[in-house]
């Protein structure tokens, strides 16, 4: 879909999104054009935007072919809880079934954890801890044949404060927040 768009003063634009009555990825670029319709002479094509639908446990939601990891926040207070979509590859593990095994790092290993799954998608969860202090690293881990495994890990930032403003600063602590360029929604 291609749909021409004028931002406000701000350099904002809100699209409708179309019906995501299904599972799937949906990418969004934009692509700046002069007045009148031609391209730019510079480059200017903004990084791609994702919003992933989930389905159904364990169900493919998209074609991985390797190991994809969304989650709807990345900003998390002390106590505050993520929900990870794991989209796993094709043939991952024993015929799509087998351990993953999860990792919580940042100035030291807080933490390591193993689970079962089967099928190409899996949710996890993470929370944020007092003792992570103001970042942490999630890393997911899968078996893909032959000896071989696949890591993908999430960057975290937590702030001290519980209900944090994501906006480019957390109010409260005043430490930048990095943006997120994914979003995950679970039907």
């Amino acid at each position: 879909m291609k749909a021409p768009f004028t931002t406000d003063d701000k350099g904002r634009f809100e699209l409708a999104l179309p019906d995501l009555a299904g599972r799937g990825r949906l990418t969004a670029v934009a692509t700046l054009e002069t007045l009148d319709g031609k391209p730019m002479s510079a480059k200017s094509t903004s990084q791609p935007t994702w919003l992933v639908v989930g389905g159904a446990e364990g169900e493919a939601v998209a074609d991985a072919r390797e190991l994809e990891l969304y989650t709807d926040s990345t900003v998390l207070s002390p106590g505050d809880k993520a929900r990870v979509l794991a989209l796993l590859p094709a043939g991952w593990g024993k015929s799509d079934a087998g351990t993953l095994w999860e990792t919580i790092a940042g100035r030291k290993i807080f933490g390591s954890r193993s689970s079962q799954a089967q099928g190409r998608s899996h949710w996890l969860e993470v929370e944020a801890k007092p003792e992570y202090g103001t970042g942490f690293y999630h890393t997911v881990t899968v078996p893909v044949g032959q000896g071989k495994y696949q890591e993908r890990t999430l960057a975290s930032a937590s702030c001290r404060a519980k209900n944090a403003w994501t906006s480019p600063y957390c109010r409260p602590c005043r430490k930048p927040i990095p943006s997120s360029r994914s979003r995950c929604v679970s039907r």
